[in-house]
């Protein structure tokens, strides 16, 4: 490697760690999107009580690692249900199409942080590494265990979700949904389900990647609050619908704010970013990996 390159190739690697986490903040959106049309502005406070909870079961308590994960996924899991049931379903069973939901979700992350603060203080928890793994070079380059955790977890998630949308009866069902709410119900899906069982799954991936970011941002009640307007950052620049894009997005933002911070200064990170948000829609409007769809009617 070049002299002088190893402070770069170090921020690219963090960066693309950084960006798991946004890109686990995108897939959430999508995949709520993807089946009921509406984005969860709570993803974000989701994902920051999988890494409170974990935090409780795992450091206060003591319990084992695998059962600490499950516990965690389960139980925000149930919370994305809850929220769902309380802040998106009344509004299918009034018959609304307005935009209501983007008032009822944004209500629903404030409801959920100022609950995390009282529960867990305003405290940063610091959480230890999941695994006792040393850090290693490559090229000079320093590459930190836990960002490699949080982007194998990303690039997992993604195949994941890409798989069960293309490839099962669950994911056509989500996005017939999402399409078309009331040709899907014509045709006999349960679109309320769909809606509960979309936000139950995507808030169980939140509380999985809550707990797995946790070793390097900390376990903190507004931890969400950051994480939410960087995961739709993230999405629109990877395209919305695709959990791929979802990936390129997040990992292109979190590379450009690595990056950003080392040659600028952390005060030009937002700047850029947005700069290059406003350059790639200036190109392609429906992101990287966006589609344009024709209806006929």
């Amino acid at each position: 490697m070049p002299a002088g390159w190893e402070p770069y190739v170090s921020a690219l690697v963090a960066g693309l760690g950084v960006g798991g986490v946004y890109a686990l903040v995108a897939m959430g959106y999508n995949l709520v999107f993807r089946a009921t049309g509406v984005f969860n502005l709570a993803q974000g406070q989701l994902l920051s009580y999988g890494a409170l909870i974990g935090f409780t079961l795992w450091v206060s308590h003591g319990t084992p690692l695998l059962l600490a994960l499950l516990a965690v996924t389960a139980a925000v899991a149930a919370l994305g249900f809850v929220q769902e049931r309380i802040t998106v379903a009344p509004l299918a069973r009034a018959g609304t199409n307005s935009m209501a939901w983007v008032i009822t979700t944004l209500g629903a992350s404030v409801v959920l942080e100022n609950i995390a603060q009282l529960a867990w203080g305003g405290d940063q928890h610091p959480v230890p590494p999941l695994a006792d793994l040393a850090a290693w070079r490559i090229g000079g380059a320093t590459v930190q265990p836990a960002n490699m955790i949080i982007l194998v977890t990303a690039l997992a998630a993604a195949a994941a979700l890409t798989a069960v949308t293309r490839y099962t009866r669950a994911g056509k069902t989500w996005s017939a949904t999402a399409e078309d709410a009331e040709a899907a119900r014509v045709r006999g899906i349960n679109t309320r389900r769909v809606g509960a069982v979309s936000f139950a799954v995507a808030a169980a991936l939140s509380g999985f990647a809550g707990f797995v970011v946790a070793p390097v941002t900390g376990a903190s009640f507004d931890m969400g609050s950051s994480l939410t307007l960087a995961g739709f950052v993230a999405i629109a620049v990877g395209g919305f619908g695709s959990a791929g894009g979802a990936l390129a997005g997040g990992l292109i933002i979190g590379v450009v704010d690595s990056e950003a911070v080392l040659m600028l200064s952390s005060a030009w990170k937002d700047v850029v970013t947005l700069l290059v948000l406003l350059l790639i829609l200036g190109v392609r409007p429906n992101g990287l990996f966006g589609t344009y769809r024709e209806r006929v009617i």
